[in-house]
């Protein structure tokens, strides 16, 4: 009985530790006016980003984590495109290198103790920007946080985690929930705020047809560049 006990501890954990994740945030950028929803889910390899609320229309990405191909959806003109996979990472090696802080600070976010964090990337890091700072409050009591960390992984390998690789640190390098964050970037002389706020992550199943791109949608091709022909 005590062999089959433990059993059946040991598969309840295995089919914990597979449980899909959704969770919920809420950005703004440096106006409450201007707010982005953004929910992820997450099941096995694949990773479904959906924005709403934004001046260019409801957007969906997906992902999938191992192979690294991308669906963009657009809801609003019922259109998608593939985007090419990139070959390498665009980030300076100062970006891969760079780490958070621990700065020795506390403060209560969401009725959650939190550790507050300090990350900075001084050189280029994206096409016209050259310089960020972000501070992240981080929970280490997060409920669950050990199983929801390994989606947390997901993101960070499909490159999808908002606002986008090279734009924070990985999230599931820190010790803890990421309650919210606050990303100052530097684009020439604007200096651009964005709040990054969670409103909810819960491990719950996810529909595996929500990775498929809905049948009355079509296929758009982006135009290629200035003085660049036509595939």
């Amino acid at each position: 009985m005590k062999r089959f006990i433990v059993l059946i501890a040991l598969i309840s954990s295995a089919f914990a530790a597979r449980a899909d994740l959704v969770m919920r945030e809420q950005a703004d950028f440096g106006s409450p006016s201007n707010l982005i929803t953004i929910t992820f889910k997450i099941h096995g390899d694949k990773v479904r980003q959906d924005l709403t609320g934004g001046e260019t229309g409801d957007m969906s990405v997906i992902k999938d984590a191992a192979t690294g191909d991308s669906i963009v959806m657009m809801h609003q003109k019922k259109l998608f495109t593939k985007p090419a996979a990139k070959t390498k990472d665009i980030r300076s090696p100062d970006a891969a290198l760079s780490k958070p802080l621990d700065t020795g600070k506390s403060d209560t976010v969401g009725g959650y103790d939190a550790e507050i964090f300090a990350w900075a990337a001084d050189r280029k890091l994206w096409n016209d920007t050259n310089g960020m700072v972000e501070t992240l409050w981080v929970a280490k009591d997060f409920p669950n946080y050990e199983n929801i960390k390994a989606d947390l992984a997901k993101l960070d390998r499909a490159n999808v985690s908002f606002p986008g690789k090279g734009m924070q640190p990985e999230i599931s390098t820190l010790p803890g929930m990421v309650m919210k964050s606050r990303l100052i970037v530097k684009m020439g002389g604007i200096v651009q705020t964005i709040n990054i706020t969670l409103v909810s992550a819960k491990e719950e199943p996810v529909d595996p047809s929500i990775f498929e791109v809905p049948g009355e949608y079509k296929e758009w091709n982006p135009p290629p560049p200035p003085n660049q022909p036509p595939p």
